[in-house]
């Protein structure tokens, strides 16, 4: 019976495969081999490990960066302010000093004064209206015949 079965299996082109030979002079090959699989296995290890702490560092650093970036913009934004405040501040106390400026005074109203006084002012007097208009009133066309008029 036992023919017949493997008569049967060699005319069906069944093969039969030869079973596993491990070759026993080359185990120290082996086991080198195997413990420098282990030693790769280990460097790729603390090869990944060292990246990941680099990324983490890296990570660490981008956010403190963003930090430091949040901050700068928000002081930044608060000086544009503050500058946009103080240019408006500076715009109103024109306005009002604009306004509490005396209207220049026509030349002939200026002449009604001199001709009120006569000839009574002083040359200091007359000299001080002079001074007065060019620095207080700063009405320039008005001091030039003042000035004229002290010869």
């Amino acid at each position: 019976m036992r023919l017949t079965l493997l008569a049967v299996l060699l005319a069906s082109g069944a093969s039969i495969a030869d079973a596993p030979v491990t070759d026993l002079s080359n185990s120290g090959q082996l086991s080198e081999q195997v413990s420098q699989l282990k030693r790769l296995i280990q460097a790729r290890g603390a090869a990944q490990v060292n990246l990941q702490q680099q990324i983490n560092d890296l990570q660490d650093e981008v956010s403190e960066l963003r930090g430091v970036t949040e901050t700068h913009t928000y002081k930044l934004e608060q000086i544009v302010d503050r500058q946009r405040e103080l240019y408006l501040e500076i715009e109103r106390r024109l306005s009002n000093v604009q306004q509490m400026a005396p209207q220049p005074v026509e030349p002939a109203v200026e002449i009604q004064k001199n001709e009120q006084y006569g000839g009574t002012l002083s040359e200091n007097e007359a000299y001080d209206q002079a001074v007065n208009l060019i620095l207080k009133e700063r009405r320039y066309d008005d001091a030039i015949p003042a000035f004229r008029n002290l010869h």
